[in-house]
């Protein structure tokens, strides 16, 4: 299972807009920085959140962008279905049966099919329950602990451990 970058980048913007501490809108370089996004993809991904109206964004000295609403009432389902990110587990490709059959589609499915079909759709069904500020709140709690270890971890690190580590 995987999303594309563009897709990441999004939940990873909105997890940094999220951050309490913010009180001001955030410059798309500040985001840029702290999560490893490169600038020019994530003014597309900030483009796309603002249409979608996910994010607010001010123009001027003082501009940047801010959550159009609390974190709590944005979902990763949110975000994802915003910028048309596919719930793929990989169904689609013919290479992926697990019992190993040539073709295993819905119009021809395998045993498993339906078994996997389920799971793809509870995942989706779950990232409408995870929202941005439990996303945020996670984030700061490893940043934490990996200071108390004295590691130095990135952004982009602790994000792409984010659905293995929360519990």
């Amino acid at each position: 299972m995987s999303y594309s970058p563009y897709c990441q980048y999004a939940i990873q913007a909105l997890v940094f807009l999220a951050n309490p501490t913010k009180s001001v809108p955030s410059h798309t370089r500040d985001v840029a920085d702290s999560s490893g996004i490169p600038p020019h993809t994530l003014t597309k991904v900030m483009t796309e959140l603002r249409r979608a109206n996910l994010v607010r964004a001010f123009m001027g000295s003082g501009g940047g962008f801010e959550l159009s609403r609390p974190a709590v009432e944005i979902t990763c389902g949110d975000v994802l279905d915003a910028l048309n990110c596919h719930f793929d587990l990989g169904l689609h490709r013919v290479d992926l049966c697990l019992l190993g059959f040539k073709r295993c589609k819905s119009d021809s499915p395998c045993a498993l099919h339906k078994i996997r079909q389920s799971f793809q759709e509870n995942f989706k069904n779950t990232m409408f329950m995870v929202t941005v500020d439990e996303f945020s709140r996670f984030i700061q709690r490893v940043r934490s602990e990996s200071k108390d270890n004295k590691t130095n971890e990135s952004f982009s690190h602790n994000f792409s451990h984010i659905f293995t580590s929360m519990s």
